[in-house]
């Protein structure tokens, strides 16, 4: 299981630099193929997700990052980077 945990995380860009940009976000979108805006709390299936890209932070406040993702959601669709 932990084989799989550290799979997910390179996949998912975790170790990667920080998300800070529309066009990085439609890049990991377009690399990983399919993510949430947020973390699904209590998922037995684990997806990815741009929060998890933008900060290593647990999302308990509603704050500059959480907007910055909660404006993608709009943004990457009209600009035509990806889908929901």
């Amino acid at each position: 299981m932990e084989d799989l945990a550290a799979a997910r995380a390179i996949r998912w860009w975790h170790g990667k630099r920080r998300i800070g940009s529309i066009a990085r976000a439609a890049a990991f979108i377009e690399d990983v193929g399919f993510a949430l805006l947020f973390p699904a709390s209590g998922s037995k299936s684990p997806l990815p997700s741009l929060w998890e890209t933008v900060t290593d932070q647990p999302l308990e406040e509603w704050g500059e990052d959480a907007e910055r993702v909660w404006g993608w959601k709009d943004e990457l669709p009209r600009r035509g980077l990806a889908w929901y």
